[in-house]
């Protein structure tokens, strides 16, 4: 957003705390169904039309800095994991087997490190680019496990020293739009992270962002 986007915004915010009409404004009032906020059937569109969709923030560029790094994450209630490979690209899976669907890495707030990913279940290994490097007793699948080399993929993307991640393929700079300019101008990258947290809040997202 641009400086006189910035300023109109305020200059109307301010008209609106002082009781003033703001020149242009429309005099209409409107409201909003409770059903918005609080329908199932509602959360589980937005979250499957939106946030499965739609790139969101989930860590610092320097947490996945080096290769073998990786963090578990979760995006439309998917589990994934990011994952640095050794040729230095930024990957993201699905965090299930292609097995038995077993978590392939414990959930975790902190960054790991890894050689591979092995499965603690019947020990399938993948390397850092999602192929299947290793399968115990393969004769045993007759054939049957050949669609089954590599790890679902999901998407990621750094930029500005932000990881952004996805279920869907994204293009970063077109979604970030004419933000990109401002959070460059920030220098994310040059942060260092302090420490993760998590909390879960009993109520819609959008009265948390509106």
């Amino acid at each position: 957003m641009n400086h006189s986007a910035h300023v109109e915004l305020a200059r109307r915010l301010l008209h609106s705390v002082h009781g003033k009409t703001v020149p242009g404004a429309s005099a209409r009032t409107a409201s909003i169904p409770r059903s918005r906020y609080i329908s199932q059937d509602r959360f589980l569109a937005e979250r499957t039309r939106l946030f499965a969709t739609t790139p969101q923030i989930v860590a610092h560029e320097r947490e996945l800095a080096e290769p073998g790094a990786c963090l578990t994450i979760d995006i439309a209630g998917i589990a994934l994991l990011l994952v640095r490979g050794g040729d230095g690209e930024l990957r993201a899976f699905r965090n299930a087997c292609r097995h038995r669907s077993t978590q392939l890495v414990m959930a975790n707030d902190e960054p790991c490190r890894k050689k591979a990913i092995v499965c603690p279940y019947h020990g399938w290994t993948y390397d850092l680019t999602g192929q299947r490097i290793h399968v115990p007793h393969p004769e045993t699948f007759a054939g049957r496990d050949h669609d089954r080399d590599a790890l679902a993929p999901a998407y990621a993307a750094a930029r500005n020293g932000l990881v952004w991640a996805s279920l869907a393929p994204f293009d970063l700079r077109a979604s970030v739009g004419e933000l990109d300019g401002e959070m460059a101008s920030i220098d994310f990258g040059s942060s260092v992270v302090h420490a993760r947290s998590q909390r879960e809040v009993r109520g819609n997202w959008k009265l948390k962002i509106g």
